[in-house]
C-alpha cells in the first residue's frame, strides 16, 4: 500500500489507536502519528508499506519509541480525521560541504576509559525546567584532536594557550582519553573565534611538530551567518599553521538549538560535561523530525545547558552541554529510545563525552551500552 494512503487508513482507525494506546485513544493516535512522521514502517524507503513492514507496528522497540514521543504529537482523535491531523514542524537542513579536506590520518581505536572499571552510581531522572528564558543557539564552537607521545611536552605547550579574559571565549578546555588529546572551545561570535584560533595557531604547530600527531582536523560549528562570513574569508582567516590541520565548517541546522545557561557562565562552571555525536545520514527526510523531537526533549531537561545540531555534507553532529555528571547521565538514559530510532536512518561514527573525572564517574553507568569515549578534563 502507498505509504501515506496506508497512514490515512491507520490514523482513521480508532480501534487500532485504542489498542496501540492500551485503552487510551488519544495516546494511541499520537503514537501512530509519531511512527508516521519518522517513517517507522517504510524501511525500504520506496514509498510503499508491505505486509512485512506493517508488522513493525508490533515491534516492542517501535512501540516504546512511539510511546516516548507521543507527547510531542498532538492529535485530536476523530473517526473522520486522516493523517493530516498530525501537527509536525518541517525543518530544513541546508547542505554545507567541507571547505578544506582534513589531512589524512591513520585510524585509531581509543584506549578504554579507566572510568569504566570504577564503581558506578545511578543518577536520578531528569527534571523539567522552565524554558521561557531559552535563547537561540548563537555560539561558535571548534574542536581538534591529537594522538600524544609525550604528555610532559603537551603540558608545556598547553600553558602557552591559556586564554586571557575579555576575548569572548566562553569555553576553552583540553581533555584526554588514553593517548588521545582533545582541544575544544565555544566563542560568543565568529570574530572571537577567529581571534582565538589565531592566538593558539603557533602552539598547535609546536604540538604536531613534537609531542603529538594530528588525529582529526579542525572542526568549526557555527550559525549560518557566521559560516557564510568564515567561508568568504577562508583563505585570509585559516592560514598556516592552522590551514595544515584541515578545516571543516559545520553549519548549525534548523532546528538550530537553544542555549539555556548564559554562555559567559559556561567556563566558570567546573562541573560542566559535554556530549557530542557524529552520524553519517542515510535518509534526511526521516532524520529531520527526529532532530526536532530530540531537541525538544533535551531542551526540557533541567540540567541541559545547551543542545544543537550542525551539518556538513552528509554528516550530522550534535553538540550538547550539561550542568554536571548527574544531568548528563539523566539525558543519556532518556535519549536512548530516540537514538535507537535515529540509528535506523543514520550510522553513528563517533560519540564523545568530556568532563571532570568525578562528574564522568556519575555518567558511566548510563553509557555502559555505548562505545562512547570518555575524555577527562585537564587542569
Amino acid at each position: 500500500v502507498e505509504r501515506l494512503a496506508c497512514w490515512d487508513i491507520l490514523l482513521a482507525d480508532d480501534e487500532l489507536a485504542t489498542l496501540v494506546g492500551k485503552g487510551d485513544l488519544a495516546k494511541g493516535k499520537a503514537m501512530l502519528a509519531s511512527m508516521k512522521e519518522v517513517r517507522a514502517l517504510d524501511m525500504n524507503k520506496d514509498g510503499q508499506i508491505t505486509q512485512d513492514e506493517f508488522t513493525r507496528l508490533l515491534d516492542p522497540a517501535i512501540l516504546a519509541f512511539s510511546e516516548a514521543l507521543a507527547p510531542e504529537f498532538k492529535v485530536v482523535p476523530s473517526p473522520d480525521e486522516s493523517s493530516s491531523a498530525t501537527e509536525v514542524k518541517e525543518v530544513s537542513s541546508p547542505d554545507v560541504s567541507p571547505l578544506v579536506s582534513p589531512s589524512a590520518s591513520k585510524e585509531k581505536t581509543s584506549a578504554p576509559s579507566k572510568l569504566l572499571s570504577r564503581s558506578r552510581k545511578r543518577s536520578p531522572s531528569p527534571q523539567k525546567r522552565d524554558r521561557s528564558q531559552d535563547a537561540p543557539m548563537t555560539l561558535c564552537m571548534f574542536s581538534a584532536s591529537f594522538v600524544v607521545t609525550d604528555w610532559a611536552g603537551v603540558e608545556v605547550i598547553k600553558k602557552e594557550t591559556e586564554v586571557a579574559p575579555g576575548l569572548g571565549i566562553d569555553l576553552y578546555r583540553w581533555s584526554k582519553d588514553g593517548d588521545s588529546l582533545s582541544v575544544r572551545g565555544a566563542c560568543a561570535s565568529a570574530e572571537a573565534l577567529v581571534i582565538h584560533i589565531d592566538q593558539i595557531g603557533g602552539a598547535v604547530a609546536k604540538l604536531v611538530a613534537g609531542p603529538a600527531a594530528l588525529d582529526s582536523g579542525l572542526e568549526i560549528h557555527a550559525p549560518p551567518k557566521a559560516v557564510a562570513e568564515l567561508k568568504a574569508r577562508i583563505g585570509e582567516i585559516f592560514t598556516e599553521p592552522i590551514a595544515a590541520l584541515g578545516v571543516v565548517l559545520f553549519e548549525q541546522t534548523d532546528p538550530a538549538g537553544v542555549v539555556k545557561t548564559p554562555s559567559a557562565a559556561l567556563e566558570t562552571k567546573a562541573s560542566l560535561c559535554t556530549h557530542n555525536t557524529m552520524y553519517a545520514v542515510v535518509d534526511w527526510d526521516a532524520v529531520k523530525p527526529l532532530m526536532q523531537v530530540m531537541l525538544n526533549r533535551s531542551a526540557a531537561e533541567g540540567g541541559c545547558a545547551h543542545f544543537g545540531w550542525s551539518k556538513s555534507g552528509g554528516k550530522l553532529f550534535s553538540h550538547e552541554a550539561y550542568a554536571d555528571g548527574g544531568a548528563l547521565a539523566a539525558h543519556l538514559e532518556s535519549a536512548k529510545v530516540c537514538q535507537a530510532m535515529l540509528l535506523e536512518f543514520a550510522a553513528l561514527e563517533k560519540e564523545e563525552i568530556h568532563g571532570p573525572a568525578a562528574e564522568l564517574e556519575r555518567a558511566v553507568d548510563a553509557a555502559e551500552d555505548s562505545d562512547a569515549a570518555f575524555f577527562v578534563t585537564l587542569d
